[in-house]
């Protein structure tokens, strides 16, 4: 294929577009680094391909450069450390960093405590509700429904729904389980959905 044929024609009311060597695409002059020694004076390639090109070749030439000469990055990388800024640099990311990590296991516990409280009350309204599914009961269920979601019709992942939720006085015996994949399980939550409801 002719690229310089296809190229600097002026289009979309006497813009000048080129089209890129690497990606294929037409695009403005303007996409394009300057080059002067070629003919419409632009490189052949986008400047988003050269970026990707560049930096793919850096890593490989870094690479390359660590494994060939392993002491001369040591050396490097010591007498970079050694440096009295990147001390300083290094000790106030440090204390910054033990900050906010104590912000976050703050928080953390805050919520597990939050979180456990809440699995708590959901055993407990578990055992006041009653009923229970055993393992035959949930594949008999989902081979009910010949395991697919009752909602969307999905056949993987699939969650043996409570239909009246636990927090409503739901029991958790198979007359009131209807399968749901996991994005519609998640999507009702626990509001009572007349659509789904098995019968």
């Amino acid at each position: 294929m002719d690229w310089n044929s296809l190229n600097r024609k002026p289009r979309n009311g006497g813009l000048k577009v080129k089209r890129c060597c690497k990606c294929g695409l037409e695009k403005p002059f303007e996409a394009f680094h300057k080059k002067t020694a070629s003919k419409d004076g632009r490189r052949s390639q986008c400047k988003v391909c050269r970026s990707a090109l560049e930096s793919e070749s850096a890593i490989i030439r870094t690479r390359e450069y660590r494994r060939k000469y392993p002491e001369r990055v040591k050396v490097s990388n010591s007498r970079y450390r050694n440096k009295p800024e990147h001390k300083t640099k290094q000790a106030a990311y440090m204390k910054d960093w033990g900050r906010r990590t104590l912000a976050y296991e703050s928080r953390y516990e805050h919520d597990c405590d939050r979180v456990l409280a809440s699995n708590r009350l959901r055993l407990k309204r578990l055992a006041t509700n009653g009923g229970t599914l055993s393992i035959d009961d949930r594949a008999r269920l989902f081979n009910r429904y010949d395991n697919r979601c009752v909602s969307c019709g999905v056949i993987d992942k699939l969650i043996a729904d409570h239909i009246v939720p636990v927090s409503k006085g739901g029991t958790s015996n198979q007359s009131n389980r209807q399968p749901l994949c996991e994005s519609c399980n998640l999507r009702k939550g626990v509001k009572l959905d007349d659509q789904n409801q098995v019968s």
